[in-house]
Parts: C-alpha cells; sequence; structure tokens
C-alpha cells in the first residue's frame, strides 16, 4: 500500500499511475528498490497530512475580515506569511506608540497655550495605511489564488527565488520562510534591528541613532547574501523538516 505525498490519499491499487484524489502522478512515489514503500514508510508520511484538511471557503472569509490572520488558519504552510503579516502589523503599531509617546513628552516641556498641529499623525496615516491595506488585500489574493487542493495537501515547499525577494524587501524576515533551518537568525536579526531603535526610543539617546542604522544595514545586508548563495537543494529539501 501507498500513500500520496501530495494530499495523503491511501492508494490501494498498487498499480496506480495517479492519485485517484489529487490527480498527480504516483511514479516518484516509491523507495530505491523501485517498490511500493513499506507500512512504515506510508504510516509517517500520512501522520504528516493528517489534521491538515482545511476549507477554502473559512480561510477566504477569514481574509476578507481579518487580513492575515487568514495565515493562522493554514499556518502549517503559511507560518512564515503569517509572521511576516502580523509582524509588519505589529511593527506598525508599535512605530505609532512610540511616536505618540515621543510627542507627548515633547509638548510636556513647553506653555499650554502651545497647538498641536498633528503633522506626525498625518505623515504616520500616510505611510501605514497603504501597508495595512497591502497586507489585508495580500492575504486575500494570496488565499483566493490557492486550489482546493492545496487545502487538502499538507506537503510543505520551498523556493530559492521567494526566500531572495523577501531578503531584498523585507530583510531579517526572509529567514521565517525558511525558519526551520534560520530561526536563531531571524530571532537575533530582529533583536538587533527592534532593539537598537526601540532602546533609542526610550532612552533619547539620539546620537547612537547611526550606530543602529549601520546594523540593521548589516543585518539586511547578510539575509539578502546568504539567500542568494544557497542552492537549491536546500529550499527544496527544508520543507520537509518538521
Amino acid at each position: 500500500m501507498r500513500i500520496c505525498k501530495g494530499c495523503g490519499n491511501r492508494i490501494i491499487e498498487e498499480t496506480a499511475k495517479y492519485c485517484g484524489k489529487c490527480g498527480i502522478p504516483l511514479n516518484n512515489q516509491q523507495n530505491e528498490n523501485n517498490k511500493p514503500g513499506t507500512d512504515i514508510e506510508v504510516e509517517e508520511i500520512h501522520n504528516k497530512n493528517v489534521g491538515w484538511n482545511k476549507s477554502k471557503n473559512i480561510a477566504v472569509l477569514i481574509a476578507i475580515f481579518l487580513g492575515p490572520f487568514t495565515w493562522l488558519y493554514t499556518h502549517r504552510k503559511d507560518a512564515w506569511k503569517a509572521s511576516l503579516g502580523l509582524g509588519i502589523t505589529v511593527s506598525l503599531i508599535i512605530i505609532w506608540i512610540i511616536t505618540n509617546i515621543s510627542r507627548v513628552r515633547y509638548l510636556a516641556t513647553k506653555p499650554p497655550e502651545v497647538m498641536y498641529e498633528g503633522y506626525e499623525i498625518i505623515a504616520l496615516i500616510i505611510f501605514t495605511l497603504p501597508v495595512f491595506f497591502g497586507i489585508w488585500l495580500w492575504a486575500v489574493i494570496d488565499t483566493i489564488s490557492k486550489n482546493r487542493d492545496w487545502f487538502n495537501s499538507g506537503s510543505l515547499r520551498r523556493n530559492k527565488q521567494t526566500a531572495v525577494f523577501l531578503a531584498i524587501f523585507v530583510g531579517p524576515w526572509t529567514w521565517l520562510y525558511t525558519y526551520n533551518s534560520d530561526a536563531w537568525k531571524f530571532w537575533l536579526g530582529i533583536a538587533i534591528g527592534y532593539g537598537s531603535f526601540l532602546s533609542i526610543a526610550i532612552t533619547e539617546v539620539t546620537y547612537l541613532m547611526p550606530i543602529a542604522i549601520i546594523e540593521s544595514l548589516m543585518v539586511w545586508l547578510f539575509a539578502i547574501i546568504e539567500s542568494a548563495s544557497r542552492n537549491n537543494e536546500f529550499y527544496e529539501t527544508i520543507g520537509s523538516r518538521h
């Protein structure tokens, strides 16, 4: 007996060439001796897919009303997207909080008659709203574009192009995409970036800002170089590491 690596369907007919559920070829789902896998191998593959079956309709509804939270519903495959989308959202909220704290401290040192025109808030709205909308739209399009077989399959796939793209645009957040191998790099990169800027915002030691910027750029550059230097085999095999 074999089992489809794409959807977890048990294949009773040993001569079957295609999965009766998802339709993918079964020729490459044999062991080195060109014999069907043993019951133990079949059970291991099946266990990876147990409990995965998701509803596309539910995922789309969550995306429409809650944006990136839909990736929590499909976190087994979309953990990096959930972390990236929610991470950016939380980061923008932190920026809002820091900006308002700094503004309150500034106003506390001024006479009562000094009026606050709110230019900083207007600038934040202009900057953050497109980002919030972009993340929400990405979640909706990503969910709608997936076929129903994707929601029934427990297999994981990674590719180098996506990793490099993420590294270029979001720096250390690309390590969420390859989190199984790069967990420590992700947390170290976030700690260096956020830690430096948060400490400056809290202590108001502004002359350290150039150092924080240089540190963040170094982490960003390292993420790009590492993602680009890895071979395709690394990304093809990382999805099977749990």
